[in-house]
């Protein structure tokens, strides 16, 4: 049980996914890297953390990763998915407006990492 909070923080890779659990957000931001960043970090950490060879860790990314990041992941950052409220498109400048204000920084000065974005949708 959640308690009531002005601000809570949902954080997983199928948040966005669920169209009930999506419907009950104000705010969805999503955190994007792009796909050789993600392999090559996942590649790092599974041969120095868990002792995995470098060829199981890249067919376990063809064979279940990227297959599952196709069908779920990818859907739930294109517009075609985002909900609106009251079904009204965003106005002009709302997604970097709102991205801005959710990372507590002013628009003119927001700056993001190479191979990092943000996806967001009201």
């Amino acid at each position: 049980m959640v308690e009531p909070a002005r601000i809570i923080v949902v954080d997983g890779i199928l948040v966005l996914w669920d169209r009930a659990l999506r419907e009950r957000f104000d705010l969805k931001i999503f955190v994007d890297t792009a796909a050789d960043i993600r392999l090559i970090r996942r590649l790092r950490r599974d041969v120095a953390e868990r002792n995995r060879t470098p060829e199981f860790v890249i067919e376990q990314y063809l064979d279940n990763v990227r297959p599952v990041d196709e069908r779920f992941i990818e859907p739930s950052k294109t517009p075609r998915r985002r909900d609106h409220p009251g079904g009204r498109p965003q106005p002009p400048g709302a997604r970097g407006v709102a991205r801005s204000r959710a990372l507590g920084k002013s628009h003119s000065t927001t700056n993001e990492r190479p191979g990092s974005a943000l996806t967001h949708s009201a």
